[in-house]
């Protein structure tokens, strides 16, 4: 009678092991479409980036009206790859897309023409929860207060 509890016990244990979740990391994590929206006077202004499992990374920065989500037009847009280090996401721009008139800050998604980039490299540091993640701002570069990453998908 003893044999067969403990027989039960240890094939318990084994279906629960058997059963647990894929391991949690930090990449499988990241995964999804995450936002970060500055509200300016009349609009906000929208960063989208789409990370993508294996490394890839899309974004863009839209300007909607306020409250809204349908986008007005597209600041820019970029294809690149992406890494987690530490507590940190690090990207690098492989393309990147502007308004083809310079004079515009945004035009239609089909008006952006591909510029030379370099392969920009941003990172971000991601909160210990991975619920959010900011910019970090360069040593020379004039930022706005930071504004969280939030995952909306």
């Amino acid at each position: 009678m003893m044999n067969k509890k403990l027989l039960y016990l240890i094939a318990s244990v084994l279906f629960l092991v058997g059963c647990s979740d894929e391991e949690v990391t930090p990449e499988r994590t990241i995964t999804g479409t995450w936002q970060s929206i500055l509200h300016l006077e009349d609009y906000d202004q929208v960063s989208t980036f789409e990370i993508i499992p294996a490394g890839t990374i899309k974004g863009s920065v839209t300007l909607r009206q306020k409250g809204s989500r349908v986008d007005l037009g597209y600041s820019s847009e970029f294809i690149g790859i992406y890494r987690v280090e530490d507590s940190k996401l690090i990207i690098t721009r492989n393309q990147f897309s502007l308004p083809a008139d310079s004079k515009l800050q945004y035009s239609d998604k089909e008006l952006l023409m591909s510029v030379e980039d370099g392969g920009t490299i941003r990172e971000y540091v991601i909160e210990s929860d991975f619920s959010k993640f900011y910019y970090i701002c360069g040593v020379n570069e004039s930022c706005p207060p930071p504004k969280p990453f939030i995952k909306i998908d």
